[in-house]
Parts: C-alpha cells; structure tokens; sequence
C-alpha cells in the first residue's frame, strides 16, 4: 500500500507552476506568489495532480495580460493552498459560480480531481468570488490528516 511522504509543498508548487511557464508567458500572465515554506506528509502524485488542475484552471479564466495570485499559508491546524485568477472579460460578471468553476465541463473534471485529493488527505476545497471577479480555489489540508485508506 501506498503512504504519505513528506514533501516540501513549496518546492511541489513552484515544479509545477514551471511546467506551465509556456503558457503563462504566452498569455502575458503575470504571477504574484507568497509560499510559505512549508513540508506534509502527503500523496505526492494526489497533491501534484491537484496544484496542476487548479493551476489549468487558473490559467483558461485569466485574461491575457491579467494576473494569477498563488498563496501557501502554513497554519496551526491545517495548510492552504490558494489559486486566484483573473477573470476573461467574456464572462460575466454575474454568470453562476458553482464548485469552484464557471461551469464548463472540463473545468468540473479538473476540479473533480482537486476535490478528490481533499477527500484522500482529509481536507476540502473551498471556493471563493473575488471582489474584481475572478475565483479563488483553496485546498484545505489539515495537519493531522485521516487519510483515505482507499489511495
């Protein structure tokens, strides 16, 4: 059976927002991150799936020239980690926000995925509108994790 290991966080984030410079700089995507320096014990391939989804996400809602605001926040009783975006113009303002996505059926899987390596490491995703309109997703894992037997 498969266990935790414990992985840098921080260094998880930064490998992953490397594979996708291509696209960041193509779309002028500005980057604004505050990672705390942070190691888990986690399922290293569940984490790095779910920070590529988020990120994917991120990434298809910003606008070419916007910003994507990525916070790693090292608390007491669980860490988070925060994915903001810029919104496309395209969207409205008042178009439905439901799970962490703007409703598309590719943005439900990739979110399906994230929400799935909450469960496994005994945490949640939660989902916020910012105020200029975008969506901040936040994986929530706590310290003492329960995690899943099932991974």
């Amino acid at each position: 059976m498969v266990q935790p290991k414990p992985i840098a966080i921080d260094s998880l984030t930064e490998d992953v927002l490397g594979r996708y410079s291509q696209e960041l700089k193509s779309k002028r995507i500005r980057l604004d991150k505050e990672l705390a320096s942070l190691t888990a014990r986690v399922f290293p391939k569940f984490i790095d799936s779910a920070v590529g989804q988020l990120i994917e996400n991120a990434i298809e809602a910003t606008s070419p020239g916007g910003e994507l605001n990525i916070t790693l926040i090292d608390g007491d009783d669980c860490w988070e980690l925060e994915i903001a975006d810029s919104p496309y113009e395209e969207f409205p303002r008042d178009q439905p926000i439901e799970n962490g996505n703007r409703n598309s059926p590719l943005e439900q899987s990739r979110m399906e995925v994230v929400r799935r390596a909450a469960v496994v490491h005994g945490g949640k995703i939660q989902t916020w509108e910012c105020p200029q309109g975008g969506i901040a997703n936040v994986l929530v894992i706590p310290r003492r994790q329960e995690t899943n037997k099932a991974a």
